[in-house]
């Protein structure tokens, strides 16, 4: 896996989470020259062309000059105007061989952005970025590129990703938070390790069933209903689904390799297929209809674990799980926290919105920094004593 690459997507994604995203389309061709050999028009036959001593010797002074197959034209002027710059042809025929260093792309399109100093998108290439050279209308030029690893696209408005078909070079893309719905095009792209589709239309995930490089995955926000397709990628290791029409989460028990597990905002009430996914440490599943937690208790390495907005009272499951740090509770049915005193390592506990009356059991927990007591039946006696035993933790009630 090519890390470093990866890393830069996951950072620029995590950008973009937190500001813009959408896009638009492009269009590329390779210019071919017609024969010059005449047809004739009477019988439809190849009519000779002999060639003069002069055309012989033309042909001669021109032999090192670039054959047609090898010219593209861009259809695109922002998109051309900038990789002129990037490979530093001004003027003249770009050919293909031109194009072959390129192997990262990253287009921030106008879309919300606060700062009007910049004139047109913000172009990345190879880390290099551009401003200045208008806005791209259209992303299908983005084809003549064959050679691209990377390509993140935010701040755009993309319904058509049929331009991506033939970069089967391709390991990382984003293209969240646009207008996507069919992503058909990405079933041949079997290279493909980080994949951000977050923040789309897509209801239908079957072209991701044979895309087992994947690493990384972020489906959030859309409208999706069966994951099944996902159940043979067994690389995953981070897998974001929150926002979506879940229920059956079956399809992820084989999934032994994810670290990072985002669930929240569905509609599930069976979380027993997670009970063998041993490795993970992040754990989402805050906003569905859960009462029983039994299978979390063998997740030995949660470290961060959300629960929030779910139909739970008892949380016996947790009293073995001593490497979380993070823990969030809100808006159940919890009166006995009991289960809580031997995890040691917690520094953030969030119990608002539940039936908490006896604090005693948080007592021990001296790494506890933060704790959220708000809408509880606690009694001002209960929190002085804890602000007492836990002097460092701020409590809010």
């Amino acid at each position: 896996m090519k890390k470093e690459h990866i890393r830069n997507i996951i950072v620029a994604a995590c950008i973009i989470v937190f500001g813009f995203l959408s896009a638009s389309c492009s269009r590329i061709a390779v210019k071919t020259n017609p024969s010059s050999t005449p047809v004739s028009e009477d019988s439809g036959e190849l009519l000779e062309n002999p060639t003069s001593s002069d055309d012989e010797a033309e042909q001669d002074n021109n032999e090192d000059l670039p054959t047609a197959p090898n010219i593209v034209q861009f259809k695109d002027a922002a998109i051309e105007n900038v990789i002129r710059d990037f490979i530093g042809k001004t003027e003249g025929a770009i050919l293909s061989t031109d194009l072959e260093e390129i192997t990262d792309i990253m287009i921030q399109g106008t879309a919300g952005r606060m700062d009007d100093s910049v004139n047109g998108d913000v172009i990345g290439i190879n880390s290099q970025e551009y401003t200045g050279f208008g806005e791209i209308q259209s992303l299908d030029d983005l084809r003549l590129l064959p050679d691209l690893e990377s390509l993140l696209v935010s701040d755009k408005h993309i319904d058509d990703i049929s331009f991506l078909k033939d970069l089967h070079n391709l390991f990382g893309l984003s293209l969240s938070n646009s207008n996507i719905s069919d992503i058909g095009t990405l079933e041949k792209l079997k290279n493909l390790e980080v994949l951000f589709l977050s923040q789309n239309r897509i209801s239908d995930i079957s072209p991701l069933r044979n895309l087992t490089e994947l690493s990384i995955l972020e489906l959030w926000s859309n409208q999706i209903t069966d994951i099944s397709p996902l159940s043979g990628l067994e690389k995953l290791w981070l897998l974001k689904l929150g926002d979506n029409q879940i229920s059956d989460i079956s399809p992820l028990k084989k999934l032994t390799m994810l670290e990072q597990l985002y669930l929240d905002a569905n509609q599930i009430s069976d979380i027993s297929p997670l009970k063998g996914l041993a490795n993970l440490k992040v754990l989402y599943l805050s906003g569905n209809q859960i009462r029983n937690i039994s299978s979390l208790k063998d997740l030995a390495n949660l470290e961060y674990l959300f629960l929030t907005d779910n139909q739970i009272s008892d949380i016996s499951a947790l009293k073995d799980l001593h490497k979380l740090g993070v823990l969030n509770l809100s808006n159940n049915q919890i009166s006995d926290i009991g289960p809580l005193a031997g995890l040691t390592n917690l520094q953030a506990l969030a119990l608002d919105g539940n039936q908490i009356r006896d604090l005693s059991p948080l007592k021990g927990l001296t790494n506890l920094k933060y704790l959220d007591l708000t809408n509880n039946p606690v009694g001002e006696q209960q929190i002085r004593e804890l602000k007492e035993a836990l002097p460092d933790i701020e409590i809010e009630y």
